[in-house]
């Protein structure tokens, strides 16, 4: 995802491609409508890869290597959600896209000083969030898992979902009633099938060059928004179609 200009710092700049631009209409358009449900304190819990340094350099498909660049260029993206937050908390994503312990999500976070809590270690990026939104209780981490096969997607979570109850009930720890998993760029959920109900999160990503080797179907686009009340909660999911594909013709 791409804003529709970025100037680099050596006085150049960066359009977006087609699929660019849809996923920041889909953007815009997400936290347009999230700022129609109203709440004395909205939040948001951003999954983890929010940047790409592209650490093992295993692609060309990216606007800039220059760490300040990419920083900057994710805060760009960032701001149509932070202005409509009270607070927000930033996953780590894997290495690879976001440098050992999260490095460039904690430079990203700690501009947004003020909105972007600190977890327990007084670190911006957070290797797991477990907490409390209106008494609803929440526990996400970054990387997922999912089944290779369009009808055992969803057998991982079901697994999640047992293996996380035990966890917390051995431990004595307050059972969460949602689980957020992303990694993924696909969605999918146990809906009320355990106690504990387990999502896997879509994305705001296009597809890349390693996806289009792996995978013959697009990313699920997308967000979650939770209304939460009481202990109860309401779930919107976003969902954007991805492009067709174009046929081409002899």
């Amino acid at each position: 995802m791409c804003p529709p200009v970025f100037n680099l710092k050596d006085g150049g700049s960066y359009r977006p491609n087609k699929t660019q631009k849809w996923l920041w209409k889909c953007w815009l358009d997400f936290w347009d409508e999230f700022a129609t449900y109203e709440a004395d304190r909205k939040g948001v819990l951003f999954m983890g890869d929010l940047v790409d340094g592209d650490r093992k350099y295993r692609s060309h498909q990216i606007v800039t290597r220059n760490p300040a660049e990419i920083v900057d260029l994710a805060i760009e993206c960032l701001v149509p959600a932070m202005d409509k937050v009270n607070w927000a908390v930033f996953l780590k994503g894997t290495p690879s896209h976001v440098g050992k312990s999260g490095s460039l999500e904690e430079e990203l976070a700690s501009d947004f000083e003020g909105i972007a809590q600190k977890n327990g270690e007084n670190n911006y990026a957070w290797d797991e969030f477990y907490g409390a939104v209106q008494s609803v209780v929440f526990f996400a981490k970054h990387h997922g898992k999912l089944g290779y096969m369009r009808h055992t997607k969803v057998n991982p979570l079901h697994r999640d979902a047992e293996q996380i109850l035990g966890t917390f009930v051995e431990r004595g720890e307050k059972v969460p009633q949602i689980v957020l998993k992303a990694h993924k760029h696909r969605r999918a959920d146990t809906y009320d099938n355990h106690i504990i109900r387990v999502l896997q999160t879509p994305c705001f990503a296009g597809q890349e060059e390693y996806g289009h080797r792996v995978s013959d179907e697009p990313p699920d686009v997308g967000g979650y928004i939770f209304y939460c009340t009481k202990g109860n909660y309401q779930l919107v999911k976003k969902n954007y179609e991805f492009p067709k594909r174009r046929l081409w013709k002899s």
